[in-house]
């Protein structure tokens, strides 16, 4: 199938997405006129359309592998890996912690199951990811030590991270706002230094993502990666008709797909923009605004972005919200212009949220009785100089914000609490 033919099934693909019942219908039928083979590639990938999921279920839409590959437990694998356990699968590998024997040091190795070697897609993506992630050297990507192939099976060693993966951390809530944003300016650090190689991931979410017990961010997983304005290979692309097809007909999860990836545009920095804004989103709110339970739904949800996301964003710090808001934009133009951009906004909200922090506490003096004290001493004032009309304000104010403000002094929330004493 030539590049031409994808293009006009990614095209056909997207307009039915976006219409439904009789529209999508006539829709079909219109661009399919006179291709029965046409109408039966389209009809196939709908045919998913409908498939409910979970939030955990878009994490691997590719099912692990059935193959076994414990036999290399044990064994020395290039001359120089010794395997101990199996550590993690999926559908682009299955993952082995092991033994540099000749570093001595801990290391990751990613083996390609001979099955999966058949699917000429799956293969490609492995190559790409060994290669991308070999080329590029930087504190934030995973290092790649040596790619090769024992016993028939391609594998690549890998640095081992002494962690667990973002969704992991996260389980579904949100994290702190300073540790989200910490981790989220440590990944656009790395996308900063890929994309500045002309390389886009284009599959950016929490399970490519790892981090280290001491908070240091790692991210991985380049198999969808692709150079900037490359043009898809052919030899590449999967058959219609498996729900992973989708993925790597378009590339990308869905619920952190751009909606020019949905449309099938040349990969652009901008995807990763969008993807890291989808999971500041989903770190600060600890849910995904597009995640629905069907791909039609999902991707339609992403079409109206930014929309879904701001009844999700709207109780956030201001500017935190403008800066998610920002990066979701629905139009390329919109977004930030590049994702250093992006963590540099992140990187000053830190140092904003620091300094209010530090001025919070020392105004507190870190002792909660003083913002007990100081609250009574609003109520006072306010009972010695306000007239009946405004007994309700007093009444908050006592019953209210004095326990509030006591409270949050007590967990060490010293920036809400001064604020609260200031609008009382």
């Amino acid at each position: 199938m030539n590049a031409e033919r994808w293009q006009q099934i990614e095209r056909v693909y997207s307009g039915a997405l976006a219409r439904q019942g009789q529209a999508r219908t006539a829709f079909v039928a219109e661009a399919c006129r006179d291709d029965e083979g046409l109408q039966k590639e389209i009809e196939s990938l709908l045919a998913y359309e409908a498939v409910t999921f979970s939030i955990s279920d878009w994490a691997v839409l590719d099912p692990p592998s059935t193959e076994s590959l414990d036999r290399f437990i044990g064994q020395l694998v290039g001359a120089r890996y010794r395997i101990a356990e199996r550590i993690g699968e999926g559908g682009m590998g299955v993952v082995y912690r092991a033994s540099d024997e000749q570093m001595r040091r801990p290391v990751a190795i990613k083996f390609l199951p001979q099955a999966m070697c058949r699917d000429v897609n799956r293969l490609n993506r492995f190559g790409i990811e060994a290669r991308v992630l070999a080329a590029l050297n930087h504190p934030h990507i995973v290092t790649v030590h040596e790619v090769g192939e024992s016993d028939g099976v391609p594998f690549f060693a890998m640095e081992l991270v002494d962690g667990t993966t973002l969704r992991e951390r996260i389980r579904g809530m949100s994290m702190p706002l300073r540790e989200a944003l910490e981790v989220v300016h440590q990944i656009a650090v790395a996308l900063a230094a890929a994309h500045g190689q002309g390389i886009i991931h284009r599959d950016l979410k929490p399970e490519n993502v790892m981090v280290r017990r001491d908070g240091y961010v790692k991210v991985l997983d380049f198999g969808l990666a692709a150079l900037r304005a490359q043009t898809p290979s052919t030899e590449s692309r999967p058959s219609a008709g498996t729900l992973g097809s989708i993925v790597a007909l378009i590339g990308g999860t869905p619920p952190y797909m751009a909606p020019e990836q949905i449309d099938g545009a040349p990969p652009d920095p901008g995807n990763d923009i969008f993807s890291l804004g989808v999971m500041l989103c989903e770190l600060a709110t600890g849910a995904n605004p597009f995640a629905q339970t069907t791909i039609g739904e999902t991707f339609r949800a992403i079409q109206q972005a930014p929309g879904p996301a701001q009844s999700a964003v709207s109780t956030l710090e201001p500017r935190l919200q403008t800066i998610i808001m920002k990066a979701l934009q629905k139009e390329r133009s919109q977004r930030y212009a590049a994702v250093s951009e992006l963590g540099a906004q992140i990187r000053q909200l830190v140092t904003d949220i620091d300094v209010e922090t530090a001025q919070a506490r020392r105004f507190l003096r870190i002792r909660p009785y003083v913002a007990a004290m100081m609250a009574l001493a609003l109520t006072a004032a306010a009972g010695a100089f306000l007239t009946y009309r405004h007994g309700e304000r007093i009444r908050w104010v006592r019953e209210e914000a004095m326990p509030e403000i006591a409270r949050l002094a007590t967990v060490d929330r010293f920036v809400p609490a001064f604020r609260l004493i200031q609008q009382s």
